[in-house]
């Protein structure tokens, strides 16, 4: 069976419609097989989103391995960021695509193996890890996560104690000039990493 993070041409179309609520708005979404998730919101992508401190309107998000597209365009519609959603998975960039349009939010939906594609910087990077695509891959996302954000941006991430929070936490530390804890409970945490304001800070 494909990893999550994976699509295997010719499966069968299973379309799935269903909504989520986030504060005021309601949003509708549509899956498909082949995607992670389709079935709704996974819980750490809803713990992600409600622990998040609010966005400046206008500022740029990268959704980091979208999906569907939940997070982009939930954010997207509560705060009125400038949204580039990718994922290495091509059915979940079609359905992100197709799901921005139901909602009808504009963003840049774009296929990328971690940031092959992704030549911009960000004000903000958000990632719901792919942890079983391996250390490699995971090592290019942060490492890129670090290099594709502005002055003074933010990169937020939601570890599980199992998957090595701990140790991928130490890390971060170590790359980012400070970070902080948003949520811990029941071995799920939502780290929030902030770049230097300046290279000479870094």
């Amino acid at each position: 069976m494909p990893q999550y993070h994976e699509y295997t041409p010719g499966l069968p179309d299973k379309p799935r419609r269903f909504d989520y609520y986030f504060g005021p708005h309601r949003f509708l979404f549509e899956t498909n097989s082949g995607v992670f998730s389709p079935d709704g919101v996974d819980e750490h992508t809803n713990v992600l989103l409600h622990a998040l401190p609010p966005l400046k309107p206008g500022s740029s998000l990268l959704d980091l391995g979208c999906g569907w597209g939940v997070v982009g365009i939930v954010l997207a519609k509560t705060y009125g960021v400038q949204v580039t959603a990718s994922d290495v998975n091509p059915r979940a960039v079609e359905m992100c695509r197709r799901n921005g349009e139901l909602n009808s939010i504009e963003l840049n939906s774009i296929q990328s193996h971690a940031f092959t594609n992704l030549p911009d910087r960000y004000d903000t990077i958000l990632l719901n890890p792919p942890i079983h695509a391996g250390k490699d891959v995971l090592e290019a996302l942060y490492e890129g996560a670090y290099e594709h954000l502005n002055p003074g941006g933010k990169f937020g991430i939601v570890l599980l104690d199992k998957h090595g929070a701990q140790s991928t936490l130490k890390h971060l530390t170590q790359m980012f000039s400070n970070g902080e804890t948003l949520y811990r409970k029941k071995q799920l945490n939502v780290y929030l990493f902030k770049k230097a304001d300046s290279e000479a800070e870094a």
